[in-house]
């Protein structure tokens, strides 16, 4: 609980001490923080509550559409996405949270429970080169909290703003678009049909 996810943000801390430049970083109270723009984005970081694991499934499905490899995905909820037997939980995190990573944040009610999933919107404020906010129903935009009120989003049952990121994604991992264009609408429109069935659930 309390104790574990104070264990993990000090941890992040101590890799923000120790990796960056004084130089060139921005200092965002007594942290550093690298403004690389130029870093390629090579993975992508699902920061969720294990509670919404059937609503991230079918993020992951939807990523994997748009063209994204299974081993550039890491979510700690699925076997094959996450961290490995054997290894530590908290640094396999923490060296997963880098700054080549996209970080996807799933904001629900559940999200805001936990304590860990703070912990990594913070770090992931501080180490990461780009994050996203992905509000799924009922929370809607004016209930985003903690350090990511003003970055742009999008509500994950919009087919339109999947779109959209379609296209950031496909050039931040040089994916080809046409050759997965054939059918995206459509298995889209059936994932996201998934994803409304597990919303309405929740309401229920």
């Amino acid at each position: 609980g309390i104790e574990e996810a104070i264990q993990y943000l000090n941890l992040y801390i101590s890799r923000i001490t120790e990796e960056t430049n004084p130089i060139d970083d921005a200092i965002v109270g007594s942290i550093q923080v690298s403004n690389d723009s130029d870093t390629q984005i090579s993975k992508i970081f699902i920061s969720h509550a294990s509670k919404d694991k059937d609503i991230v499934e079918d993020l992951i499905d939807l990523l994997e559409l748009i063209g994204v490899e299974s081993h550039q995905i890491f979510c700690s909820s699925f076997e094959g996405y996450g961290i490995p037997l054997g290894e530590n939980f908290l640094e396999t995190i923490k060296a997963q949270l880098t700054n080549d990573s996209l970080v996807l944040f799933v904001l629900t009610e559940n999200f805001y429970q936990s304590a860990v999933c703070m912990c990594e919107m913070g770090a992931a404020w501080v180490l990461s080169k780009k994050h996203i906010p992905i509000v799924v129903p009922p929370l809607g935009y004016a209930d985003i909290r903690g350090v990511i009120p003003n970055t742009q989003g999008l509500e994950i049952n919009n087919a339109q703003k999947w779109n959209s990121l379609k296209q950031q994604i496909e050039t931040q991992f040089q994916i080809n678009g046409q050759e997965n264009s054939a059918g995206w609408e459509r298995k889209r429109d059936r994932i996201l049909g998934r994803i409304n069935k597990h919303i309405a659930e929740v309401k229920n």
